[in-house]
């Protein structure tokens, strides 16, 4: 062979190389793809178009992720980033949205017709895929918790869903079920915010389980776990106690507590883009409106998205308040709510709060007339119920 011809082979070789080099690996792209349309959010324009334009946008979004995450399952069955691809869908299902009806901005969800047999058979079709995921041997221990531990909520929201509808049911076998998913991960420090999260919901339908559940907890072999029960006992003891708070409400009013005993009052955590929030809102101005003149406050704390950071400069954060205030106080205007609203001006987690604990919203802390915490799980009529009991009426 020629020198010529051996440095033409050579460069063939050479350019073989860097173009399967430079060519992506299909499945990194598709996985890559996958993942960017699972973290895809509407944009705050068509936010402001309303609730109706949102609840579209996430159908769409769900279904394109669905087609995505099914095919990148099909196509790669020997990859194991497909089983992260479920537990996405799993999280992220599709709404299958038939029609929405013009209450959807105070209803929210409840106001949307689903397709309920395309509903059931992606269920089905995902609990199958879940079922593989966590008889996977080449599943991390990690992933299999998360498949585990998202079975295990659904399945808890479910039952307290319908226990709203048809009464109260029997939530002990999910209390069994949670101590022994703890058990099996305790090496994990993710259990830690399992137990506050489910905590938090079953004390909502048994109540007082909650706390007998955080002294179980108290000899669980997660270090960290422990001493998240020990805080919040410490916290529940707190609840027992008069509470105090100060602040300046967004029209300037000054909120505390201290004065307003003597009076029963609703200390209500939510937010604007909440739509359960939203939806809560005809009760609340109902009671507030019946027994508001006979001893009855609310005070609204509001988890609105202020999108502060640790480094914004006066000016940015002057103006991301300013936006902030405008949304809370055109929205306060808009619903008629009379009653004062705490915005957090601080970046970070909402320090009030924090301070009680606040894993989901809405939330309702409601106080007797010395200022204990009598409930924190009060809506609809049971509120108007409580009320009138506590003042006597």
């Amino acid at each position: 062979m020629s020198l010529r011809h051996q440095v033409f082979t050579l460069g063939l070789f050479l350019t073989s190389v860097l173009f399967v080099r430079a060519v992506p690996n299909s499945a990194d792209a598709d996985y890559a793809a996958f993942i960017s349309l699972s973290q895809e959010r509407p944009s705050e324009t068509l936010q402001a178009e309303g609730a109706a334009k949102v609840v579209t946008w996430v159908d769409k979004n769900r279904h394109e992720l669905a087609a995505a995450g099914l095919a990148f399952y099909n196509t790669y069955p020997a990859d194991p980033r497909r089983w992260e691809v479920v537990l996405v869908l799993a999280k992220q299902p599709p709404l299958f949205v038939q029609s929405i009806g013009p209450d959807v901005e105070t209803r929210g969800m409840a106001a949307v017709v689903v397709d309920e047999d395309a509903k059931q058979a992606w269920t089905k079709k995902i609990e199958q895929l879940t079922d593989s995921l966590i008889a996977s041997p080449e599943v991390t221990v990690a992933l299999r918790e998360q498949a585990e531990w998202l079975r295990l909520f659904k399945d808890f929201l479910a039952a307290q869903e319908k226990g709203t509808k048809e009464g109260p049911g029997d939530f002990g076998p999910f209390l069994q079920r949670f101590m022994a998913h703890i058990e099996k991960y305790a090496a994990l420090d993710v259990v830690v915010n399992r137990a506050s999260s489910f905590l938090d919901q079953f004390d909502r339908c048994v109540p007082g389980a909650g706390e007998k559940a955080w002294r179980q907890l108290g000899s669980a072999g997660n270090a960290a776990l422990r001493k998240k029960a020990a805080d919040q006992l410490s916290f529940l003891a707190e609840l027992s106690r008069p509470l105090d708070l100060t602040f300046t409400a967004v029209d300037g009013r000054e909120v505390d507590l201290q004065r307003l005993r003597g009076k029963v009052v609703l200390i209500d955590f939510w937010a604007t883009w909440c739509g359960p929030c939203v939806a809560e809102l005809p009760d609340l101005k109902r009671v507030y409106a019946a027994y508001h003149e006979k001893g009855f406050e609310i005070i609204g704390v509001a988890l609105q998205q202020t999108k502060l950071k640790p480094g914004d400069s006066p000016a940015e954060i002057a103006t991301k308040l300013a936006k902030a205030r405008k949304v809370l106080a055109d929205f306060i205007t808009t619903q008629a709510m009379p009653w004062p609203q705490y915005l957090s001006e601080k970046a970070g987690p909402n320090e009030i709060s924090t301070r009680f604990n606040i894993q989901f919203i809405p939330a309702k802390f409601l106080l007797d007339q010395e200022g204990r915490v009598v409930s924190t799980n009060t809506t609809g009529e049971m509120l108007e119920q409580e009320v009138k009991r506590l003042l006597k009426l």
